[in-house]
């Protein structure tokens, strides 16, 4: 919020407003982008988007902007969408962070498994003569 409410970040955020840029795309990317720098979990994102969402409107209030949009359209296909990404990179972070061993053990099963499929090249045994 202390980052918000910097002088040269208002006025970034008025500008924005005033030219037409909804108060719920603001807020949005700003939770957004602070979940993909990892500054915190997708649950405390969604509990952040409100506290977000007023700062910003009283930002657009002190900073007198006129016609101040605040939604940005059709709000529950968009909500959903922002959820089921939420989800999709919560899952890709947590695959990420696998421990070293873990992936040791996915590259040994990958060398282990014989090639399979029509072009694939058939394994050859050579015996020794005797």
């Amino acid at each position: 919020m202390e980052r918000l409410f910097e002088p040269k970040n208002a006025e970034k955020i008025v500008t924005m407003l005033e030219a037409g840029v909804p108060v719920e795309g603001i807020a949005r990317t700003i939770v957004f982008s602070g979940f993909m720098e990892g500054q915190y979990t997708p649950d405390v994102g969604f509990m952040m988007a409100q506290p977000v969402f007023e700062a910003i409107m009283t930002l657009g209030d002190t900073g007198g902007v006129k016609n101040l949009k605040l939604e940005l359209g059709n709000r529950d296909s968009q909500g959903m969408e922002f959820k089921s990404n939420m989800n999709r990179l919560a899952l890709s972070n947590r695959l990420s962070q696998r421990t070293e061993s873990q992936l040791e053990d996915i590259k040994e099963i990958e060398e282990t498994k014989q090639p399979m499929g029509l072009m694939a090249r058939p394994e050859i045994k050579i015996e020794e003569e005797v």
